[in-house]
């Protein structure tokens, strides 16, 4: 028969156990996300140190970038409205110039 001193030994190392498997059990739990926390403290450890040729190399922008892009973006196109502007009046004086040429070659072909 099973006195009562027994149960008491039994049922202290069932509950022994029990807090030791729990312990066990959180301990895993904290280990896997501090190596899940430390995976991402080292992609962003990459990103923060490489972020600029990351920001080159893929052509990205920035928002600086992006707050300076319309006054740039118009003056560029102002530049290049003028520019066009002054190439078709090279256009035009180039054009009679070459008809003159093409004239001055027929003389010479009918000679």
């Amino acid at each position: 028969m099973v006195s009562v001193g027994d149960l008491g030994g039994t049922l202290f190392l069932s509950i022994i156990a029990i807090i030791l498997i729990v312990a066990l059990i959180y301990l895993i739990i904290v280990y896997i996300r501090g190596r899940r926390e430390a995976r991402i403290h080292h992609v962003e450890l990459y990103f923060d140190e490489h972020f600029r040729d990351i920001i080159n190399e893929w052509d990205l922008t920035t928002r600086t970038k992006i707050k300076d892009w319309e006054p740039n973006m118009t003056k560029r196109l102002t530049d290049v409205g003028k520019d066009i502007d002054k190439l078709m009046s090279f256009k035009k004086s180039f054009d009679t110039r070459l008809d003159n040429l093409e004239a001055d070659i027929k003389k010479y072909e009918v000679l």
